[in-house]
This record gives C-alpha cells, sequence and structure tokens, in this order.
C-alpha cells in the first residue's frame, strides 16, 4: 500500500502577523472616521455683549461726560451751599433759619423740576429703549454712567440725606427742618442726567409695533 502523506501545517506566524496588520488598519480607520465626525469643541462661556448697551447716539464715554458735565457740577455745587446753609442753621437758627427753610425750598423746587424734565426724557426714550427706573436714577446697570459721574451723583444725594436729617434732629420744630426736602435737589439731577445720557438696551422688536 501506499503511504499517504498529510500535508505539512504551514506555519501560523505570517497569518498571525496578516491578521494583526489587518486589525491595526482597521483600528487606525475606525479613530481617523471618529475624529472626522466629531465635531470641534465649543466654548460654551458666554460673550460680552458690548453693542446692546450704548448711549443716547452712540457717543463715547468723553462726550457724555463732556454734555453732563454741568450736572454734575450743579449738584456738587449746590451739596456744598447747602452744607453750609446747614452748620450756620444750626449754629444760629433765629438769624439764619429763614434764609435756609428758603434755601432748601429753593433746592427742592430745582429736584422736582429736574426729575420731571427728566421722567419726561425717560418716556420718550422708552419708545426704542428699555428703560428702566433704577437705571434711569443712575443705580443699576442698565443707564450706568460712567464713575466719574456716578460717584459726585450719589455721593451728593448721600451727604443731603446725612446732613438734612442730622441737622432737621438737632434743631427740631424749626425752619432747620425744611432741610429734608432737600435731598430730592440730588434725586432731580440724577435722574436728569440718567435719563438724557444713560445707556440702556433697545426694546425688542415686537415690543416696538
Amino acid at each position: 500500500m501506499e503511504e499517504t502523506t498529510e500535508p505539512e501545517p504551514k506555519s501560523g506566524r505570517p497569518a498571525k502577523r496578516g491578521g494583526q496588520a489587518k486589525q491595526n488598519g482597521a483600528k487606525k480607520k475606525g479613530e481617523s472616521n471618529h475624529l472626522a465626525a466629531s465635531p470641534e469643541p465649543e466654548n460654551d462661556a458666554p460673550k460680552a455683549d458690548t453693542t446692546r448697551l450704548t448711549y443716547q447716539g452712540g457717543v463715547s464715554d468723553e462726550s457724555v461726560l463732556a454734555e453732563g458735565r454741568w450736572v454734575v457740577q450743579a449738584s456738587l455745587i449746590g451739596t456744598v451751599a447747602f452744607v453750609i446753609a446747614a452748620v450756620a442753621a444750626v449754629a444760629s437758627p433765629d438769624s439764619v433759619g429763614r434764609a435756609f427753610a428758603i434755601i432748601s425750598l429753593a433746592l427742592f423746587g430745582v429736584g422736582c423740576l429736574t426729575f420731571l424734565g427728566g421722567f419726561w426724557h425717560a418716556v420718550q426714550r422708552s419708545r426704542v429703549d428699555d428703560i428702566s427706573l433704577g437705571g434711569m436714577l443712575v443705580v443699576t446697570h442698565h443707564g450706568l454712567p460712567p464713575a466719574k459721574a456716578r460717584k459726585p451723583l450719589l455721593g451728593a444725594i448721600a451727604v443731603q440725606t446725612v446732613v438734612s436729617y442730622v441737622a432737621a434732629g438737632i434743631r427740631p420744630f424749626t425752619e432747620v427742618a425744611f432741610g429734608i426736602l432737600v435731598p430730592m435737589f440730588g434725586l432731580g439731577l440724577a435722574c436728569w442726567w440718567g435719563a438724557t445720557l444713560g445707556r440702556f438696551p433697545p426694546r425688542p422688536s415686537s415690543e416696538r409695533e
């Protein structure tokens, strides 16, 4: 009988290398497809919108400060005059009390007029701008003026309030008590500044129609 010889098995080493190469190629291909399909990471941090809040007419801080300088100066001058008059009235209420009452009423009247004028300007601007009461009075971020205007305006209101109530507390039931009306002067000028020169976001188009 003839002996049948079985074919020798082929070495598995080349086949193993070939299979590994195919696996590596498929893996690299899959990674490249994944990188191509994955979108680039987006920056989710909110960006500051510097175009929405603008001064009336889109003017710069320097122009606004120059245009509203008289408001700040009037507030400071009136505050200084009131403090001097209050000290004199507290020291001598009989001789200076009547003059102090006249000064207090005059400053109160100016404050009322400027407040009403500022409110009228705010109503006109509200047709196109989203004006808030706090922004009109320069105490919130809407309508917030530069620090060179905001600090003197709010500081004048604070000084007028403190001095008027201290003076009225020292000399109650006299003409010195009229001083508690004076903070309206600083409030009215601040309202005028915020309503005429403050920055506010525009109203949505749907609300304008």
